[in-house]
């Protein structure tokens, strides 16, 4: 089964996640049987080289986590995503091989639902964050590229686009009164996401309490209004989809707030915009 290859590659590589996996995969009714008698180390298996293990080590540990949000952003050839990391991964890595990866995105979907535990995605996460400074450079250029791949990806993507585009620009739509609600419900999530350890990773972390501040339906009106201005600046969207279709906002009120925005914005090209202020996070 694909869970148990997952989970053995990961302890294969790092015996200290053994702890977290086995829960995993106990949670779903596999037991894995670890070679007790024979400390076997992994980079003198012969078949794979130890870049190669590495890459689909890395492989393996973003399957644990949703690193795409392709039900609010559509980009251009994002079927490809899993084939461009890997290729990433590789050139990273300095290997050379022809690697049996990645799996289908039904497979790769069924892995982080099943494997993808709250538990173990915090134990790899700790890892990562650990081992930048790891004296095998190859050990330390992956934690450092799963870090920064997994940073403000998946549903934390829409923080960062809002965070852009509207709050970075002090952008008039935030003051405008027919969002008022959603800017105290975005408010009220920064704060949530700013108190967290890592908040960059507050979407694989966060209780099941605090689900609630990730969805987008309490913002759907400014993340259409930030995807709009994000597309202007960024041509790797597909161009076939309508910003304000993707979250459910009104077409009319995002054009409202779109012309609001630029028309502002170019009044005071030359002076500070005024606009409501909100918390600040690190990092984003």
């Amino acid at each position: 089964m694909l869970c148990a290859y997952v989970g053995s590659m990961l302890c294969a590589v790092v015996p200290g996640f053994r702890n977290s996996a086995e829960t995993a995969l106990n949670g779903i009714g596999i037991k894995l049987r670890f070679a007790r008698e024979n400390k076997i180390v992994i980079s003198n298996v012969p078949e794979l080289d130890w870049s190669s293990i590495l890459v689909i080590f890395g492989y393996c540990v973003l399957l644990l986590f949703k690193v795409d949000n392709n039900d609010l952003f559509r980009f251009k050839f994002q079927y490809l995503s899993s084939h461009n990391r890997i290729n990433e991964l590789k050139g990273k890595l300095g290997c050379s091989s022809d690697l049996n990866i990645p799996f289908n995105k039904k497979d790769e979907y069924a892995i982080r639902t099943m494997l993808g535990t709250r538990n173990l995605r915090e134990t790899v996460i700790a890892f990562l964050m650990n081992k930048f400074d790891h004296p095998d450079p190859q050990i330390s250029s992956l934690c450092q590229y799963l870090s920064y791949t997994l940073s403000w990806s998946g549903d934390m993507r829409v923080f960062s686009i809002i965070n852009e585009r509207l709050i970075k620009t002090k952008s008039p739509v935030l003051s405008h009164s027919t969002v008022t609600a959603e800017v105290d419900n975005l408010e009220e999530t920064m704060k949530a996401i700013g108190a967290h350890t890592y908040p960059q990773y507050f979407c694989y972390l966060c209780s099941d309490s605090e689900l609630f501040h990730l969805d987008v339906s309490r913002f759907r009106t400014l993340f259409a209004v930030a995807l709009e201005l994000d597309r202007t600046f960024n041509s790797s969207y597909d161009g076939s989809f309508i910003s304000a279709g993707v979250s459910n906002a009104s077409c009319m009120e995002v054009k409202k707030l779109l012309e609001r925005h630029w028309e502002v914005m170019e009044e005071n090209s030359r002076v500070t915009t005024t606009g409501r202020r909100l918390p600040t996070i690190r990092g984003i």
